[in-house]
């Protein structure tokens, strides 16, 4: 039963969508999102609406871009629609026609990439007690359309990260053809990191999980950015906490935003650099991270197919960065956050992260020494 009050929150944000999707998806995210339903409401009504776009629109972009990829490299031809293949099988039969998928970095692009052709019906999975494998499905129906005034729409505010992820996944089909990844985090690629960074959606997501972390906007309160990059992240703080103390360094307070920047620590050093950052929080300090993590095989977090195709074509597009770990099990990475000593006292769910594992807010308890 949902109170009275928080019906009216609700609608709140409903009654300003014009859009039909809009209009039910926000009744859908209110009812079962109600922490994250609170945050979204302190942001404008232009925000909501291009937050809200974001997640409809751009999805479908990915979609048709991967496709896309998939038609051009003519990745569909591996497989069989009577002989099902297993992983190697597959591995085997790309590098016979011209890949070169060795090493873990491609071998996680083809997981990827397998794991996106299943979600979109391209192909089927038959498990067994030892193995998966996969045939060709016979008749794949992908919807992934967009209006004239969508696709404009979608450039006009998302342009910075919808070319970044199209110059990411044409130069795919190089490195799993053996040759390096594109580009690193240098002075001559400032640019196109640049454009991806003041894209819209990333806009709100670093904002709302600086409001995630219940910041108290006061000199006394100290924050440090780790790999704050071009500065967005830091002109955001300022801008929602003019008041505070901000600390940066490129990659002893009482909060600290991380936040896109997991997918990129080495994993054999993830859980170390974690235990420095609950190290320098205060007791009672606060650790803020935007980032996704890879899709449940279960579906019992991350539910929507469209949020997971997205979540996909990151993964395998942003794989032709240097030093590009990729997004990990949610679950582990919570067992993790839980063995370092970090909790959820003082939010009002007992969940490490927000938003189907998009944004995660932890903290150091207070009474520790």
């Amino acid at each position: 039963m949902v109170k009275a009050e928080n019906l009216k929150e609700k609608l709140q944000l409903i009654k300003l969508q014009k859009n039909p999707d809009l209009y039910v998806g926000s009744i859908l995210f209110g009812l079962t999102h109600p922490e994250e339903m609170k945050i979204v409401l302190t942001f404008n009504e232009r925000e909501r609406e291009m937050a809200w776009k974001a997640t409809l629109l751009l999805s479908r972009i990915a979609t048709k871009s991967l496709l896309r990829f998939t038609e051009n490299q003519k990745i569909l031809t591996v497989f069989d629609e009577q002989n099902p293949l297993t992983f190697e099988e597959i591995n085997g039969r790309l590098n016979k026609n011209g890949f070169k998928i060795h090493g873990e970095l491609r071998r996680n692009m083809v997981a990827t990439l397998i794991d996106f052709l299943y979600e979109v019906k391209m192909i089927q999975k038959i498990s067994d007690e030892n193995s998966e494998k996969f045939i060709l499905s016979k008749s794949p129906i992908v919807d992934y359309s967009l209006s004239k005034e969508e696709e404009e729409y979608c450039h006009k505010n998302y342009g910075g990260s919808i070319n970044f992820f199209e110059v990411t996944t044409n130069h795919a089909s190089n490195v799993l053809k053996g040759e390096k990844q594109l580009f690193n985090f240098e002075k001559k690629h400032a640019d196109i990191w640049e454009k991806f960074l003041e894209s819209k959606e990333l806009e709100f997501g670093r904002k709302f999980t600086l409001k995630a972390m219940r910041i108290k906007n006061s000199s006394d309160y100290k924050i440090l950015d780790i790999g704050y990059a071009r500065g967005y992240g830091l002109l955001n703080i300022l801008e929602l906490f003019p008041e505070i103390n901000v600390w940066a360094i490129d990659f002893t307070d009482d909060g600290i935003f991380f936040a896109a920047g997991d997918p990129f620590i080495p994993i054999e050093l993830r859980h170390k650099v974690y235990e420095d950052i609950f190290r320098i929080l205060k007791p009672g300090g606060t650790l803020g991270l935007m980032s996704w993590h890879y899709p449940d095989k279960e579906q019992k977090i991350v539910k929507d197919s469209w949020m997971r195709r997205i979540i996909y074509r990151h993964n395998f597009a942003e794989s032709v960065v240097e030093g590009w770990s990729g997004f990990h099990n949610l679950d582990e990475t919570v067992k993790m956050f839980k063995e370092i000593g970090f909790t959820t006292e003082g939010f009002q769910s007992n969940k490490y992260y927000l938003y189907d594992g998009v944004f995660w807010r932890l903290r150091k308890p207070a009474n520790l020494p």
